[in-house]
Formats: structure tokens, C-alpha cells, sequence
């Protein structure tokens, strides 16, 4: 039950932001939104064991993954534009695969340029 009203509740956010897109099966909100809804779902069910036994050795791998997710991924988010960027990027739901490849290729593959596209 505490995992319903926990969902319940994080639910609230995405949809404020995203009850005009939810109708709209063509556009990139409507997946949006529901990314977001899997995520809030993996964290209400997830969240009572991330500090259980917060020393454990899968816990201290699972941390040290994390913070290296968050490395690789701020250089990406750090641009100027973020917003503006994503929304013109992602205009047409053919577009997400590039978008989200420029994402990573501004935060990971800056260093072995072949990979990514000027």
C-alpha cells in the first residue's frame, strides 16, 4: 500500500506537466510520460533497500555506478540550451535516436571523436 501512494503521489509531477501530450500517441510526450511513470515505479518499489545494508559490497558497486552515471552524463546536461535543444531535437519522434546520440556523444565520446557526428 505504501508503494501505491508513493507512485500516487510522484505521479502527480508528470502529469501536471504532460496531460496535454498524453491524447497525442504521435507525439514524443506521450512516451514522455509514461519513461517517467516505469521510473517512479522502479523507485517506489526500489527505495526501502537502498539503505539497508548501505556498506554492502553490491551496495558500494551500486553507488560507485551511479555517481559514474551522473560523471558521464553532466557534461551533456551542462550545455547552454539544454531545453531548447531537447524540444527541437525531439520535434519528431524519428529525431529522439539522434538526439539522444549527440547527448552522449557531447558527455562520453568527446574523447575518441570517430564515434560521434559533427
Amino acid at each position: 500500500m505504501e508503494t501505491l501512494v508513493i507512485f500516487g503521489v510522484l505521479s502527480i509531477a508528470p502529469m501536471a506537466i504532460s496531460w496535454r501530450t498524453l491524447l497525442n500517441v504521435k507525439g514524443h510526450g506521450f512516451y514522455r510520460f509514461f519513461s517517467w511513470e516505469c521510473i517512479i515505479w522502479l523507485f517506489a518499489n526500489n527505495y526501502p533497500f537502498w539503505f539497508k545494508h548501505p556498506f554492502g559490497v553490491e551496495q558500494l558497486f551500486s553507488w560507485i555506478f551511479l555517481l559514474f552515471a551522473i560523471y558521464l552524463v553532466q557534461p551533456g546536461m551542462m550545455r547552454k540550451n539544454v531545453s531548447a535543444f531537447l524540444a527541437k531535437a525531439t520535434a519528431n519522434i524519428s529525431n529522439v535516436a539522434r538526439c539522444l546520440s549527440l547527448l552522449f556523444c557531447e558527455s562520453t565520446l568527446r574523447y575518441t571523436n570517430h564515434f560521434c557526428p559533427k
